[in-house]
């Protein structure tokens, strides 16, 4: 959950009428979004923004409604401009020399670097040296683009790349030598930050503890114990390890607080918190989520200070607005979709939820209140919970209902330590070490009775079909339109209609799959519902489950043999609807032809063709992971001498061979 504000924020949203005439930045968003997606299909040139900006300004005085449209199609339009494209890069067949700036340390230390007006990753596994934020570095490398190759399913962290802008990644080819280091905003605070975790590690001899304040206070995860993140899994609370909008919500109310002891309280002075508010998201490292956050929460101190009265709906669509304009890829990102889906979740959900049982006593109702806006949180996640992660958390909201206030102690306790001297932390630390020391006590005993459902793979079109269904129920129980209730009667018959096609068309599949792991062979045969792994290697079996699962196939029973009239599998031939599909070994070498051949074991095309009688070369040629970079050299040399279509599952990802 993401919760970004106050509760006494929320409830004078709430009283507030929110009607399409008040949300103008939801129509722009929708066309925003509209001309983003639009990239796939087609590109408009610049001029035509420029143009509709130029006749929206001349429709200002003439018509209202004009002026609306020329606006929103020119918002479709800058959606379009702007969208992420992979713009072309001469790669150099040579190393070249490089001069680049450290603009990011990820996880495990890898860098994000710069150069050309260009971002690079550069792996930690080609050097032996930590870089800071700002350090300037020169050497000589080769530069790739992000390899496409996961399998369907599968976290792609090439995708994950390509959201923060970043499409090539450095294989450096000399020593990288530091030349230099230049500071600005966000490096600063980035010194500032590795300073408070030399604190942090001074300060407290209990590892568990130093890893939360780091990890909930500075946004550093990189020391995470697996177990401890795990324990975090398992409970549904791992929200709760990355800083988010929860976190930029408690330093907000401790900086209200504060300011209200100072009398500094009042729609004024709350212009304030902002510059607060975003030194502690630079502090955290500017994560999408607490820019998010930090937006909404400027926004409203903004209209505030303004003395003008704010639609939650169009302050949220307008963060969103800023955040697409400024990072189009953010569209396709998982904290993008997370985050707004719980935001919306809130605005919809919980008055709803909190008006059902009427007027209770001020216990009950602040309980009440917290469990509405725990479910009103999670529940619009689910489905992308599902779909992303394979699995969805029912019973985690519970979790949180003591998690998150012993949280927001804990942050407001480390907070104080980090701000305060050395010499006088000590005294306040036993007092994180306990809080710390219950919170995990609480997870390992509640982690027991949390229910999440495993296993899970919804297609796309299914969870927007979800989606209709739940926001239209939504829309009809706030205003009791029938139209809203056709909707979604319409919404669940297309799901039920989708879900009997494609179990359907599952169930009728015929192709053999090979997918793509590194050292390893995974090669299965997916036949009417059933599947046949026809080479396995260490626990590649374990890997293609998501597949099989997703497919929902049954294993068949027969390892070998005639599996019908049109199958026959007799290593190391595979006869295929009248295609021969050859799956040599060292120990089974081929003698006979065939039109497909599925190179494995690193076989070179000397071994693969030793005991070749003359015949015809298979006309497609398939490499799987299990083959080194020099065998597949080797390959593609072989295959351009003889003129066959060469296929590796490094470069293209998992590879499917359907029946004609």
């Amino acid at each position: 959950m993401n919760l970004s504000v106050d509760m006494r924020t929320f409830f004078i949203m709430y009283r507030l009428r929110i009607s399409c005439l008040e949300s103008p930045f939801l129509y722009l968003l929708f066309f925003l979004i509209a001309g983003i997606l639009s990239c796939r299909y087609f590109i408009l040139p610049t001029v035509i923004f420029v143009a509709m900006l130029i006749v929206t300004g001349a429709m200002f005085k003439c018509s209202k409604t004009g002026t609306d449209i020329c606006l929103f199609f020119a918002f479709f339009c800058l959606g379009n401009i702007i969208a992420p494209k992979t713009s072309s890069f001469n790669y150099p067949n040579i190393p070249i020399l490089i001069k680049t700036r450290c603009e990011k340390v990820l996880t495990g230390n890898n860098y994000i670097l710069s150069a050309f007006g260009r971002q690079f990753y550069l792996s930690s596994y080609h050097t032996d040296t930590i870089y800071q934020v700002g350090d300037s570095l020169i050497f000589y490398t080769r530069i790739f683009p992000f390899r496409n190759n996961t399998n369907p399913h599968e976290f792609n962290y090439s995708q994950y790349m390509q959201q923060q802008s970043v499409y090539d990644r450095l294989q450096p080819t000399s020593h990288i030598q530091k030349t230099g280091h230049s500071t600005n905003l966000y490096s600063f605070f980035e010194q500032q930050r590795a300073r408070l975790l030399e604190k942090t590690a001074i300060l407290s001899q209990d590892t568990t503890c130093t890893m939360l304040i780091n990890a909930l206070c500075l946004g550093y995860k990189n020391d995470l114990a697996p177990q401890l993140r795990n324990l975090f899994i398992q409970s549904g609370t791992i929200h709760l390890l990355a800083v988010s909008g929860l976190h930029v919500g408690i330093i907000y109310l401790l900086i209200m607080f504060i300011f209200k002891h100072l009398q500094l309280y009042g729609p004024r002075n709350s212009l304030f918190t902002l510059p607060l508010l975003w030194s502690y998201a630079l502090l955290t490292g500017l994560s999408p989520s607490v820019v998010r956050a930090t937006l909404l929460l400027s926004f409203i101190n903004i209209s505030k200070a303004l003395s003008r009265t704010y639609n939650p709906v169009n302050i949220l669509a307008a963060s969103a607005c800023m955040t697409l304009v400024v990072q189009p890829a953010a569209l396709y990102s998982l904290s993008f979709l997370l985050s707004y889906s719980s935001y919306c979740g809130i605005l919809i959900l919980f008055p709803y939820l909190y008006s059902l049982p009427g007027k209770l006593y001020k216990i009950p109702s602040l309980i009440y209140s917290y469990c509405c806006l725990a479910i009103a949180a999670q529940l619009p996640t689910l489905p992308i919970s599902a779909y992303f992660f394979h699995t969805i958390n029912i019973n985690g909201f519970l979790a949180n209902l003591i998690t998150v206030p012993l949280a927001s102690l804990l942050l407001y306790s480390s907070a104080i330590c980090l701000i305060l001297p050395t010499s006088i932390v000590h005294y306040f630390m036993p007092i994180c070490e306990l809080l710390c020391n219950a919170l995990t006590t609480c997870l390992q005993w509640i982690s027991p009775y949390i229910i999440n459902l495993h296993n899970l793979y919804p297609s796309g079109f299914s969870i927007i079909l979800l989606y209709g269904a739940l926001f239209s129920l939504i829309g009809y129980l706030l205003l009791h339109k029938k139209i809203l209730l056709h909707a979604t009667t319409t919404f669940l018959s297309l799901l039920l209609l989708f879900f009997i096609s494609n179990n359907y068309y599952l169930s009728h599949q015929k192709e053999i799959v090979i997918f793509h792991y590194p050292r390893h062979s995974a090669i299965l045969l997916n036949h009417n519902g059933f599947y046949l792994p026809l080479k396995t290697t260490s626990d590649t079996l374990n890997h293609m489950h998501p597949y099989i699962l997703y497919n929902k196939l049954k294993p068949l029973l027969i390892s070998y043999g005639a599996l019908n009239k049109e199958i026959l599998w007799q290593p190391p031939y595979l006869y295929y609807y009248g295609d021969t599909i050859l799956l040599p070994t060292p120990n089974t070498p081929i003698r006979h032809s065939g039109k497909t051949l599925i190179v494995t074991e690193n076989q070179t095309p000397q071994q693969t063709f030793v005991f070749y009688p003359n015949l015809p070369y298979p006309k497609n040629i398939i490499l799987d992971g299990s083959n080194t970079f020099h065998t597949i050299r080797q390959w593609n040399s072989f295959c351009e001498k003889h003129n066959l279509i060469c296929h590796n599952t490094s470069e293209e990802g998992e590879i499917h061979l359907h029946r004609n």
